[in-house]
């Protein structure tokens, strides 16, 4: 008797998820719509219905006839939320054509210059708005955690990454120097290719980091600060979708050239878990003073991180003979524009400071941020000298 309803609870669970994946999804095609300047109200002739097919050799269809546009199963199993909801743009690229430019459904290519820009005001990744996207997609589907290419070694990072190995020297006047130099090297370059720009230097790309948790903490939003400010890079908050196990969390989206992807990356990862193995060395001498909980928590890794920016811009305002990062990320245009196409409706937010109280773990926190140091990853072997940080 056991067998049937562990089969009917795995069915029921598959139908379950299947459902959640279409909630999911009209909640998207109705964002779509609004960026594409639509308001989506029930019954118009902008509403479809989502379907999930299998066994077709495409991976997503548009149906004027029956409002519908149809997703293949076989991508919800093999690849990320973020290269459906891609594809499920692709299709509403193609909607918008029929209904908002007839003529030019009848006179254009399926994905003429109508449905182009329909694509880039939905600020859609050009790998979904390519002609032949079902085909590239299903050899290779995009990564949204890291390059999208493969990347060559890199002489400006392997150089980076000695600057950060000498960055770790117990001598306080070679580590700041090492790190200082480190900046430098990655100022400099970054004002050639914005001065001096090469097709090949002009590719932007979006990688997600997911924050592991619900909401947006004073902790990532400071880290998103320093990778920001520091390393040429745009950031914003997501919501990220894990449609297999049907979980949403928070991330932090970092848009850019893929040079600097690879270290906001690496720096995102260090300070992320180099902060909460700090406050578990902390945890217990905090205890003894009284201070303990979130609070605690909250008041010793907020005034590292922030302690941690003072030193990155000290350090930065020491040289005078390059802009600074803030300036040089300001000028880079080809990113400004690619950040306003993939979010053209962005908007502001703000969090609480709580970390006032704990005045001994603000404390300990701040002289922490004084003495850390970016230390280089453990496998260089990727990602054009830098890999993914290993914490050992």
């Amino acid at each position: 008797m056991s067998e049937p309803n562990q089969k009917t609870n795995r069915e029921s669970i598959n139908v379950d998820l299947k459902n959640a994946w279409i909630r999911r999804l009209h909640e998207h095609h109705r964002f779509l719509l609004q960026r594409l300047g639509i308001e989506d109200r029930r019954g118009s002739k902008m509403t479809v219905f989502i379907t999930i097919f299998k066994n077709k050799p495409f991976w997503g269809f548009y149906n004027p006839e029956e409002f519908t546009i149809g997703l293949n199963l076989t991508m919800f199993e093999s690849c990320p939320w973020t290269t459906i909801t891609g594809i499920l743009a692709h299709e509403t690229a193609h909607q918008a054509v029929y209904f908002l430019s007839p003529q030019a459904w009848r006179a254009e290519s399926s994905h003429g210059p109508t449905f182009q820009k329909f694509c880039q005001r939905m600020g859609l990744n050009p790998v979904f708005a390519a002609p032949g996207c079902d085909e590239d997609v299903m050899r290779h589907p995009p990564n949204p955690f890291g390059p999208q290419k493969k990347m060559e070694p890199n002489p400006i990072l392997i150089k980076v990454q000695k600057l950060l190995a000498l960055s770790s020297s117990p001598e306080p006047a070679e580590a700041e120097a090492a790190l200082a130099a480190a900046g430098r090297l990655m100022a400099k370059h970054n004002l050639e290719m914005v001065n001096n720009p090469s097709p090949g230097q002009q590719e932007y790309e979006r990688w997600v980091l997911p924050l592991g948790s619900l909401r947006r903490t004073m902790k990532s939003l400071l880290i998103g600060a320093i990778i920001k400010c520091h390393f040429f890079v745009e950031t914003i908050t997501i919501d990220h979708y894990d449609h297999l196990t049907n979980r949403h969390q928070k991330a932090l989206e970092i848009l850019g050239r893929p040079i600097n992807l690879v270290m906001a990356k690496h720096v995102f990862l260090f300070l992320n878990e180099r902060t909460e193995s700090l406050w578990s060395y902390h945890k217990p001498l905090a205890r003894r003073m009284g201070e303990k909980g979130i609070k605690a928590k909250n008041a010793f890794i907020i005034s590292l991180l922030r302690s941690f920016l003072d030193k990155l811009n000290n350090a930065e305002s020491q040289d005078s003979k390059l802009p600074s990062s803030a300036v040089i990320l300001a000028s880079d245009a080809g990113l400004r524009d690619f950040f306003d196409q993939s979010y053209p409706h962005r908007r502001h937010s703000y969090l609480q400071d709580n970390s006032r109280s704990s005045p001994f773990s603000r404390l300990a926190g701040a002289k922490a941020g004084q003495e850390l140091t970016i230390n280089p990853p453990i496998d260089s072997h990727n990602s054009g000298g830098f890999g993914g940080y290993i914490n050992n």
